[in-house]
């Protein structure tokens, strides 16, 4: 029964071959191995707790291992929770268009040249950025090392000294930069049980509090926590 399971497989992976043949070869995989186990009552591993969706991204992303083909990692829109003045001052740029046009490049750039290419765009029609305004570059590079990474989403407590980041799906690669990292660096990083990844703000000097810290100081520290772990995991 084992080799005929395995024939099968071979013959599906053999025809589907071509880009987007994930859903075709998921839905196979349910003909070969049942329906019934992967999502009814006796199944007890991996799909029925990560969902069908999931499962199927799973699958697709082992199948491309095995191919030798890289995998593409999921985008992830990380919610920032920070707590910090960054904005395009409208003594800036008094065009509300252009603001927004701004905010929504910022944003959605998906690799660390393209904020340099905005920035570079903001300065020659604009002027040398206020304060808030580089902070909100930072906010925004911020925002992209994390998508990197797989966050769902960053917030602070001030009082404990930390940042806790939350994820989404991770793949195999983002999981094993966390928990190297997190292995490495037990000062810095905490890594709970169920991927919650605590960053701990630098106490020397400071004490453990960061109320009274300026913000541009407390971005400038998480990008320094940050960056370790996202080495390597840009997009090509």
């Amino acid at each position: 029964l084992a080799g005929q399971m395995e024939l099968m497989v071979v013959q599906v992976l053999a025809v589907h071959q071509e880009l987007g043949s994930g859903f075709q070869i998921a839905s196979h995989d349910l003909e070969i191995r049942g329906a019934g186990n992967l999502l009814g009552s006796e199944q007890s591993g991996h799909a029925s707790q990560v969902g069908l969706e999931m499962y199927t991204d799973l699958l697709s992303e082992a199948i491309a291992e095995l191919r030798g083909q890289a995998i593409e990692l999921r985008k992830v829109d990380t919610e920032i929770k920070l707590n910090v003045s960054a904005l395009l001052p409208e003594s800036y740029i008094d065009n509300e268009g252009s603001r927004l046009q701004f905010y929504k490049s910022l944003f959605t750039a998906e690799r660390a040249e393209d904020l340099g290419a905005i920035e570079d765009e903001m300065k020659d029609r604009f002027g040398s950025p206020p304060e808030e305004a580089r902070r909100l570059f930072m906010v925004a590079r911020i925002k992209l090392l994390l998508s990197w990474l797989g966050a769902s989403q960053i917030s602070r407590n001030n009082t404990a000294g930390w940042f806790e980041i939350r994820f989404g799906n991770l793949n195999e690669r983002q999981i094993d930069r966390l928990v190297k990292e997190a292995a490495s660096k037990p000062k810095r990083y905490r890594l709970s049980p169920d991927y919650k990844l605590y960053v701990y703000w630098d106490k020397e000097n400071t004490g453990s509090h960061m109320e009274n810290i300026a913000d541009t100081d407390i971005l400038t520290a998480l990008l320094k926590t940050l960056e370790p772990l996202t080495a390597g995991l840009e997009p090509s």
